[in-house]
């Protein structure tokens, strides 16, 4: 991971030129696959440098950077990654589409598991957001698959956080 790091070959991938947007592209980031193979690993100190990793894509709008960052905190240890909850909200941004976005659900699941309520609550309201989009109502979800995966996550939160799940609502 140092050498990685060392070289630049943990950055996000180049911008998207105005040709490439609406062309569905994956796997630009091919690192996030390894950074993911760190997080589940036992290696606390290859953690840490991957915390350093992801504070440092923080801002990325890169959907495979995004996408695998998601997964990757899903992965790691809950206590970690409630100390990264307010990346996962900056990746869970207002009108931008990630490919799959059942990562964040289970990064949710498990923060409440865990008992890490305020992280949990930070991240589950901002995968829960609804704002508008030309009048219309939306989320982060593709077309029905809010209604379909709300009770999943009402499930999970409410069943480790009680009536602090209501935060959600705010």
């Amino acid at each position: 991971m140092p050498e990685l790091i060392r070289r630049g070959l943990v950055a996000e991938p180049q911008p998207r030129t105005p040709d490439d947007e609406g062309r569905l592209t994956y796997r630009e980031w091919p690192v996030g696959q390894y950074l993911l193979k760190v997080a589940k690993g036992a290696d606390k100190k290859a953690r840490e440098l991957l915390a350093g990793v992801l504070r440092s894509l923080a801002g990325s709008k890169h959907p495979d950077v995004r996408r695998d960052g998601l997964e990757i905190l899903a992965n790691l240890p809950p206590e970690e990654s409630a100390e990264l909850a307010d990346i996962a909200v900056g990746w869970l941004m207002k009108g931008a589409y990630i490919l799959g976005i059942n990562p964040a659900e289970t990064l949710v699941a498990r923060l409440a598991a865990a008992k890490k309520n305020h992280a949990c609550l930070k991240v589950g309201s901002a995968l829960l957001q609804v704002f508008d989009r030309d009048g219309n109502v939306d989320s982060l979800y593709s077309r029905h698959m809010y209604e379909h995966s709300l009770p999943k996550i009402e499930e999970a939160i409410t069943g480790a956080l009680g009536l602090d799940a209501l935060r959600l609502l705010r």
